[in-house]
């Protein structure tokens, strides 16, 4: 059975299935897929209507809803229903087999570039001149204080195309009611709540300059820190050159280097550190 599809596929150019989308019929006669003339009107309609608008695929199964532009089986469009027939490659001549798209020798609707046009329409999440809906300003931070979901934009076109529109609409589970509002409002309601505490530009100066006082406050204190740390360091560098320069002047009169460290201190240094060590070995004697 599978070698029999394959063969089909590839050499005979037919879908391996005799299942005939909405628009076509199997001739068993010619064992090929045909045009159905009674329901050509209505498919070609339905194509034209979507291709030649900017309804969003919920508007537009709607529309076909509406206008009895139904699929031979009579129930209602869905949306999902929808993007299937409209994204279904038979209608321009070619079919789907093992995750692939191969040309076949049906007859098409249309032609492929009008499919392919149709597909750039729909994966870019494109109605007319609408963004799609990651693009939307309020996508990410719209959420429902409920339930905490995010509400979904929808783009919608005014009656008598007076105007694009986006929506936000969110239902929590549970709830029948569903909730919609336009972008639009929302803007304006959050552009008035930004300016109603937004601070004056006398209070902004005012407090520039109270932060700018403490800064510069807290900058002099630091510099003062610093400055003692600096005369600290200064300081002990001098009380430690005192026996290095000593140590030089012994080596420059040709005096021999001293043992002990009391024998480079100045006098009165080396004075007391005699005593020193004196008292530590009368305590070591005792």
């Amino acid at each position: 059975m599978k070698e029999c599809h394959t063969y089909k596929a590839f050499e005979k150019k037919q879908a391996p299935t005799k299942t005939a989308p909405f628009g076509y019929f199997w001739d068993r006669n010619t064992r090929k897929h045909k045009i159905d003339r009674e329901a050509e009107g209505r498919v070609r309609a339905i194509f034209d209507a979507f291709d030649e608008s900017k309804f969003s695929l919920t508007q537009f199964a709607k529309h076909c809803n509406e206008n009895n532009l139904l699929p031979a089986s009579g129930t209602p469009w869905t949306k999902g229903r929808m993007q299937k027939f409209l994204t279904n490659p038979f209608y321009c001549g070619w079919f789907r087999y093992k995750g692939g798209v191969y040309e076949g020798s049906h007859e098409p609707y249309f032609p492929r570039e009008r499919y392919d046009a149709r597909l750039d329409r729909l994966k870019s999440n494109r109605n007319g001149s609408l963004s799609g809906r990651r693009t939307h300003l309020l996508s990410k931070y719209l959420k429902c204080s409920e339930c905490g979901r995010a509400y979904i934009a929808e783009a919608q076109t005014g009656a008598n195309d007076s105007g694009n529109y986006v929506y936000y609409k969110h239902a929590c589970r549970g709830h029948q009611n569903e909730h919609r509002v336009r972008e639009e409002d929302l803007l304006t309601s959050l552009t008035a709540t930004i300016e109603a505490n937004r601070f004056s530009p006398v209070f902004g100066e005012t407090l520039k300059d109270l932060f700018a006082h403490v800064l510069k406050k807290g900058q002099r204190g630091h510099q003062k820190e610093i400055q003692t740390l600096l005369a600290q360091i200064e300081q002990l560098d001098r009380r430690k050159s005192k026996p290095y320069d000593l140590l030089m002047n012994r080596v420059a009169l040709g005096l021999p280097c001293p043992s002990r460290p009391c024998d480079v201190l100045s006098p009165a240094s080396k004075s007391v550190a005699l005593q020193n060590e004196t008292d530590a070995g009368f305590l070591k004697a005792r």
